[in-house]
C-alpha cells in the first residue's frame, strides 16, 4: 500500500534536526594552534605537482605566503611569500619573515622549533648528516615517506653513534611527522616520547616542550583529554621557567581549548585572552588571529554572537593580509559554526565550502573531515539530502581513517539521511565520495 505523509518545510525541518552538539564545532576534533607555512616540512609555495599535506601539531609563528609542496618526483622549490628556506636566510625552515626579509625579532628570541631545524646547525663538523635531515624534510614534503624514514634512519645512527643529541632528536621528530602522514599515531607517539627523552638527557627545554605539544595532539585527536592536557602542562612548566613566550602563548592557548571542553568557559576565556595578549606584545598575528577565533567560539557558546561574529571578522581580515591559507580555512569554518547556530543556513553552507576548497587544496585531512560533517548538517537542514548524504560519508570515512571519537556522531546522523536519498541517485552519488576520497588521500 502507499501511504503519504504532507508536511511544511518547517516541520521537515524538525523531523531532521540537528545533530549533537558534541561535533558541532571544529575545535571539537582540530582546533588545535597550528598550520600554516611553519607547520609544514618545507614552505615553498607552489610547488612541483601541487600541495602538500601539513605536519600536524606546529607550534610556533606562521609565516607569511608559502605553503608546502606535494608531489610524486623530485622536489622544485618555488618560492612565494616571505618565509626562510635556507639556512643562511632564516634561524629554521619556514621562519616568518617581514616585508623585507628580516626575522622578526620575537621569532629571533624563542628557540628553533623542533622539527624545523636546519640540520647543519645541529651538526656542526659533519656536514653530510646535516644534509641528510634538510633531505628527509624535503621527501617528507613531496610526501615521498618511504625514502625520508630510509633517510631519517640513517642519519639517526650516525648523529647518534657522533654524540648529536639535538640532531638525533631531530631525526626523531621528522619520523613521528611521517608517521602522523601515514595517519599512524601509534608510530608517531614512540618516536615523539623517544625524541622528549634525548631532549631531556640534554637540557634542550624548547624541544622537551614542543614534543608535549605533538604527544598532546596525538592525545587530542584520540578523544584522551586528560592525557592532552597533563602534555600541554608540563610543556607550559618548561616554557614559564624559559620564559618563552612564544611557547607560553601557545600553551595557553591549547589549555583554553581543553578547558571550553571540559566546559569551563570562565577558565578557556582567561587562557585565550592571556594568549591573545603575549601575541599582540609581540607582533605575532598570525597566532592572535587564532586566538581571536578561539574568543569567537566561546562568544557563540554563551550566545554573544555579535561579538561572535566581530571577532572572526578581525581574524579573517589578518589571515587575508598574511595570506595565512589554514588560517582562513579555519576561519570560515567557525563563521560557518555561527551561522549554524543563528539558523542563517545558506550563509553557513557558503562558509563551510570556502574552508572546505582551502583544506582539499592543503591536503589538511582533519579539517576536511569535520567541515565535510558540518556541510552535512547544513544540507540536511536545507534539505538537500544527497548533498548531505555524500558529505556525511566523506567524513565518516575519513574519521574512521583518524580514529575520531566524532565517528559515534556520524553514525547516528547518517542512516537517516541515507533514507531521505532516492535509489536512483545513489550510484552517483557512491561514484563522487569515491572520487574525493581518493583525490584527499592519494589512494
Amino acid at each position: 500500500s502507499l501511504c503519504v505523509l504532507l508536511v511544511t518545510m518547517a516541520e521537515m525541518r524538525a523531523i531532521h534536526a540537528a545533530a549533537p552538539t558534541f561535533w558541532a564545532s571544529r575545535n571539537t576534533t582540530v582546533a588545535w594552534p597550528a598550520a600554516a607555512d611553519t607547520s609544514r616540512f618545507v614552505p615553498a609555495k607552489f610547488a612541483s605537482g601541487g600541495l602538500a599535506n601539513q605536519a600536524f601539531g606546529g607550534v610556533a609563528a606562521q609565516g607569511k605566503g608559502g605553503v608546502a609542496s606535494v608531489g610524486v618526483g623530485d622536489v622544485e622549490l618555488k618560492v612565494h611569500g616571505n618565509v626562510a628556506l635556507q639556512p643562511e636566510v632564516g634561524p629554521w625552515s619556514g621562519a616568518p619573515l617581514d616585508e623585507d626579509g628580516a626575522v622578526p625579532e620575537y621569532v629571533m628570541e624563542s628557540p628553533a622549533p623542533a622539527g624545523r631545524r636546519w640540520g647543519n646547525s645541529l651538526v656542526l663538523g659533519a656536514p653530510e648528516l646535516g644534509e641528510s635531515i634538510d633531505e628527509a624534510r624535503r621527501l617528507l614534503d613531496a610526501l615521498q615517506v618511504e625514502l625520508a624514514r630510509q633517510e631519517l634512519a640513517q642519519a639517526a645512527r650516525g648523529c647518534r653513534d657522533g654524540g648529536f643529541q639535538q640532531a638525533e632528536a631531530e631525526c626523531y621528530v621528522l619520523l613521528g611527522k611521517a608517521a602522523e602522514v601515514r595517519i599512524d599515531f601509534s608510530v608517531a607517539f614512540d618516536w615523539y616520547r623517544l625524541a622528549m627523552s634525548v631532549y631531556e638527557r640534554s637540557g634542550d627545554a624548547a624541544g622537551y616542550s614542543d614534543c608535549c605539544g605533538f604527544i598532546a595532539y596525538m592525545h587530542f585527536m584520540q578523544g584522551d583529554i586528560d592525557g592532552a592536557e597533563r602534555s600541554i602542562s608540563w610543556g607550559l612548566a618548561r616554557d614559564e621557567g624559559e620564559n618563552d613566550r612564544i611557547r607560553i602563548a601557545a600553551g595557553n592557548r591549547r589549555l583554553g581549548v581543553i578547558a571550553e571542553m571540559k566546559k569551563d568557559l570562565e577558565d578557556a576565556s582567561e587562557r585565550f585572552e592571556k594568549a591573545g595578549k603575549i601575541e599582540q606584545q609581540i607582533g605575532d598575528l598570525h597566532s592572535y588571529s587564532r586566538t581571536l577565533n578561539h574568543l569567537a567560539r566561546i562568544a557563540r557558546i554563551q550566545a554573544n554572537f555579535e561579538d561572535a561574529e566581530k571577532y572572526l571578522e578581525e581574524s579573517l581580515v589578518i589571515k587575508e593580509e598574511l595570506d595565512d591559507q589554514p588560517g582562513l580555512a579555519s576561519g570560515y569554518h567557525e563563521m560557518g559554526n555561527l551561522f549554524l547556530n543563528g539558523k542563517r543556513f545558506e550563509e553557513a553552507r557558503q562558509s563551510y565550502e570556502e574552508a572546505l576548497k582551502i583544506e582539499v587544496a592543503l591536503r589538511d585531512i582533519p579539517g576536511i573531515a569535520v567541515t565535510q560533517a558540518q556541510l552535512g548538517l547544513v544540507n540536511r537542514q536545507l534539505l538537500a539530502f544527497d548533498i548531505s548524504y555524500e558529505s556525511l560519508a566523506i567524513a565518516r570515512h575519513l574519521m574512521r581513517k583518524l580514529k575520531s571519537p566524532n565517528i559515534v556522531a556520524v553514525d547516528a546522523i547518517i542512516d537517516d539521511v541515507y533514507s531521505m536519498v532516492s535509489e536512483t541517485q545513489l550510484g552517483d552519488i557512491e561514484a563522487e565520495i569515491d572520487s574525493f576520497l581518493r583525490s584527499v588521500l592519494g589512494e
